[in-house]
């Protein structure tokens, strides 16, 4: 009994809080979280339209004519909104970083369903798919202590694939000026 009301509590308090917070004037988020939301809320709209758009000139249900002019439309509110973004996170470092980290984590996510599905599909063996998904996880453990790894051109170790093609003498890591005296050296 004691168990059900304490997490009846629990779960009521946690449920209102949020709105008690937003009527007394608690700020949980900054103006410019706020501002980005509203922004790229916008920005999927538009890219929702345009999709549309796209689908019933496709199917031959809009006129030609009122496609360009409402596509233009669209694509100009785009370009706004994009400025926008791009203007509102350079003059909020915060906001930037915050945004950087919830991306790489979405997207090192994604990288983490391919491999499980190339190694579910036989496109690649478990050894190999288990070693890459070391390294995805590295990043992800990264990222979650709030650590971009695409910040920086050095990630504090040798990624599995680059050293496997280094064995095989496939090297990335080749100055501009090396290639300039290797092609010299050809003349």
């Amino acid at each position: 009994m004691v168990f059900g009301v304490a997490a009846f509590s629990l779960v009521v308090q946690g449920l209102t809080m949020p709105g008690l917070m937003d009527r007394l004037g608690i700020a949980t988020r900054s103006d410019a979280k706020d501002l980005y939301q509203i922004l790229v809320g916008r920005a999927r709209a538009v890219d929702a339209a345009l999709e549309a758009a796209d689908r019933l000139d496709s199917a031959g249900n809009l006129p030609r004519d009122v496609y360009t002019d409402f596509t233009a439309e669209y694509e100009r509110e785009k370009e706004d909104l994009n400025d926008a973004i791009s203007r509102l996170l350079r003059e909020n470092p915060e906001l930037r970083r915050e945004e950087l980290l919830v991306g790489e984590r979405r997207v090192l996510q994604q990288e983490q369903s391919a491999l499980m599905d190339a190694v579910r599909r036989g496109v690649l063996s478990d050894d190999v798919g288990d070693r890459l998904m070391e390294e995805v996880d590295v990043k992800l453990d990264l990222v979650d202590d709030g650590e971009s790894t695409v910040e920086r051109r050095e990630e504090g170790y040798e990624e599995f694939w680059r050293s496997r093609a280094a064995e095989f003498g496939i090297d990335f890591d080749i100055d501009t000026a090396d290639v300039d005296a290797e092609a010299s050296d050809d003349d």
